[in-house]
């Protein structure tokens, strides 16, 4: 009789899990976005094709002249645009 009882508590707990997982996952799908990324990955960009053109070197002259030639003055270039396409999601 008390295995009877403790299976049913048993029962009840794991479908009250399943109930809450499934709440749970379509509460954060509805959340997500369908976003696409296809324009993103296949345009070329010169910054990333500045940053090809670095040595493979580890030598510290070959790292002194990637760091030299590297533009960090443009470095936050983007962010608004950056900031833009965060706030619009």
């Amino acid at each position: 009789m008390k295995n009877k009882g403790n299976a049913t508590i048993i029962i009840i707990i794991a479908i009250l899990l399943v109930v809450v997982g499934l709440v749970a996952w379509g509460y954060l799908a509805k959340g997500t976005s369908n976003i696409d990324l296809g324009d993103l990955t296949s345009k070329s960009d010169s910054k990333i094709e500045e940053l090809k053109k670095q040595s493979t070197s580890d030598e510290i002259s070959a790292i002194e002249s990637d760091l030299n030639s590297t533009n960090i003055e443009r470095l936050d270039e983007d962010l608004d645009q950056v900031n833009s396409d965060l706030n619009q999601l």
